[in-house]
């Protein structure tokens, strides 16, 4: 097996039979250490941390105080030492949680001496790590987060999706920096790995359109996605007599949400993993990106509200007739798409070509896991 990693100037390939067969130099004693701030990412660098425990590489969590974080460490049993806290809905917020964060991290960091870290884009880590001469790699298919001004030239090594092109990479200035690129998306790393806990997933009854809001608090979309969310809800009850379940963020999406007054809408105001919810629902509208993908990739109809430009990787998912875009979120366009998610042929279709998809790719935290290790290895 092997691992692509290419860079501005030149691609090459990383032997990595023996990272599988564990027989690095000195493999038992490399230490990694993740740092942990979203949902998705708990679920991603799991699935690369079990990978790693199997080749006899010590993993270590780290966190921050942040409700969206609290079921995701139950659900997986993964240890997150908190270290700092979510920065709220303003610029002000997020760089004073930011800055008291990076002093804790350097203390740990300076405690635990970890080989490589890891994160998605951790601006905090990504300084600590450079500070401290520690590798770092950025695993990651949003080049359009504005955190990779800070985080791509802080990095070793970029891990990302193939079908993001490099040039959205290369905007940050990446010609000192690897990037590896594996055939897949990250959701594939965690759907592979979850088996009885989705398939058991609660799930309500009945017919239900799934809902999921704009992560209207993130630096990339602040302000921007509770009104459209309203939107799609109300337009959902006006061409539909099903259920309309949405997977709230934050309390204000709850308070909000609530206020529609109509039996028919259901919050779910506790987060939770979103795949047994998603299998069975007549159709998605989503405002963020990971529960697309994972629609997408199920084969269940998905329509995005993304505000702005929408990232890469759901352009290709557009490509590939897995993802719908709502142009507009006027009744009609939801109508349309009521409609379309009705279709039994277009659902046929759907399943065959996510099916498809999902078999045509390799496992992300397997190559990820290979590639840290590899960078370990030559510490």
């Amino acid at each position: 097996m092997t691992v692509q990693i290419a860079s501005r100037s030149q691609t090459a390939t990383v032997n990595a039979d023996a990272l599988s067969s564990g027989t690095v130099e000195g493999l038992a004693m490399i230490r990694v250490l993740f740092d942990v701030l979203t949902p998705k990412q708990a679920l991603l660098f799991w699935a690369v941390g079990k990978e790693l425990k199997e080749r006899g590489i010590e993993v270590s969590y780290v966190g921050r105080r942040y409700a969206q974080l609290d079921w995701v460490e139950r659900a997986l049993g993964i240890e997150l030492k908190p270290l700092g806290e979510f920065g709220g809905g303003t610029l002000e917020g997020k760089l004073l949680a930011s800055t008291e964060r990076q002093r804790l991290l350097a203390e740990e960091v300076i405690a635990s001496r970890p080989d490589v870290t890891v994160s998605s884009g951790s601006v905090e880590l990504c300084r600590v790590s450079y500070g401290l001469g520690i590798r770092h790699v950025l695993v990651s298919d949003s080049p359009h987060s504005p955190v990779n001004r800070i985080a791509v030239p802080l990095s070793d090594l970029i891990a990302t999706p193939a079908f993001i092109p490099l040039a959205e990479w290369r905007r940050w200035c990446i010609q000192n920096v690897r990037v590896l690129r594996y055939r897949a998306l990250d959701p594939v790393a965690w759907m592979r790995r979850l088996g009885d806990l989705t398939a058991n997933g609660q799930a309500p009854e009945g017919d239900y359109f799934l809902v999921r809001p704009t992560e209207h608090m993130a630096s990339y979309s602040l302000g921007r996605g509770l009104a459209e969310t309203l939107s799609v809800v109300e337009g959902l009850l006006s061409f539909s007599d099903a259920k309309v379940v949405v997977l709230a963020r934050y309390p204000e999406d709850v308070a909000e949400l609530r206020r529609l007054y109509d039996p028919r809408v259901e919050v779910v105001a506790e987060p939770r993993l979103a795949l047994p919810l998603i299998s069975r629902a007549l159709a998605v509208f989503s405002g963020g990106g990971t529960m697309a993908q994972e629609a997408a990739l199920l084969g269940v109809p998905v329509f995005s509200y993304y505000p702005g430009e929408l990232p890469a990787v759901h352009r290709f998912l557009v490509r590939r007739g897995l993802l719908s875009v709502l142009s507009d979120l006027s009744r009609e366009s939801i109508g349309r798409a009521v409609a379309a998610a009705a279709d039994r042929r277009f659902r046929r279709r759907l399943a065959e070509r996510a099916r498809r998809l999902r078999e045509s790719m390799e496992d992300p935290a397997v190559v990820v896991a290979e590639a840290i290790a590899n960078l370990a290895g030559r510490r």
